[in-house]
């Protein structure tokens, strides 16, 4: 027979060493499996066309998103741009201390088995949270058209990369970073003709506790449904 507590360690619960927090403002986890991204698709819409074009869709169409729908959507919202002096993101942040975290939710994907993962930004690849129930962490939002989506980004806000400089002022300003993750997300739906819509009521404590968050350093603070259009 299995020991209860074994059991709950394995499926529930990450080893606190298998994630760390790098000092240039990423996460990793070390131990987990990994799904190396396609290259992403240039963007070549007119910025005032997918301005006039952004807008909140509530219904989903059936089809999956491929991968390389999801790896555009990553990169171009909130990857890692190399070139120039440093390495920057596609969204300002307060002292370049970039506290937010992904963790997309995949539900229906072409070529990507569906589960929670976390975006390793630096390798543009991502690592899959095998312990990660989807259907329970879909539980913790009051709207059912959320499981129509074919992906829910989770943005995630870690306080303490900006708390050494800014104080009590770090949380107001990690909110207005993931506000600016959220519009990307918006824009690039727009472009590449997805639905897109902002989910700000969930239950965040729920969300930590099944991603294996401690809900102090860090916590789900914003998220967005994304899915092909009917």
């Amino acid at each position: 027979m299995n020991d209860p507590l074994f059991e709950y360690l394995n499926n529930r619960r990450p080893p606190a060493q298998d994630f760390f927090y790098c000092d240039d403002g990423t996460k990793e986890y070390g131990r987990l499996p990994r799904v190396s991204l396609p290259q992403p698709r240039k963007i070549s819409r007119p910025i005032s066309d997918v301005l006039k074009e952004r807008r909140s869709t509530r219904q989903f169409g059936a089809e999956p998103l491929s991968g390389e729908d999801i790896s555009t959507l990553l990169f171009w919202s909130a990857g890692m741009l190399q070139g120039g002096d440093t390495d920057r993101r596609p969204f300002p942040s307060g002292g370049g201390k970039y506290p937010t975290e992904i963790y997309p939710i995949l539900l229906k994907c072409n070529g990507i088995e569906k589960g929670a993962y976390h975006y390793n930004i630096k390798k543009h690849e991502l690592e899959r949270l095998a312990w990660v129930n989807s259907e329970e962490l879909l539980s913790g939002f009051t709207y059912p058209f959320v499981r129509d989506a074919a992906m829910v980004i989770l943005i995630s806000l870690v306080r303490g990369r900006q708390i050494q400089k800014y104080g009590s002022f770090s949380y107001k300003l990690g909110l207005l970073e993931a506000g600016h993750v959220g519009q990307n997300v918006y824009l690039l739906s727009a472009a590449e003709n997805y639905g897109c819509c902002a989910l700000g009521i969930g239950d965040s404590a729920l969300f930590d506790s099944i991603i294996g968050l401690d809900g102090v350093n860090e916590t789900i603070c914003y998220a967005v449904a994304v899915g092909q259009i009917p």
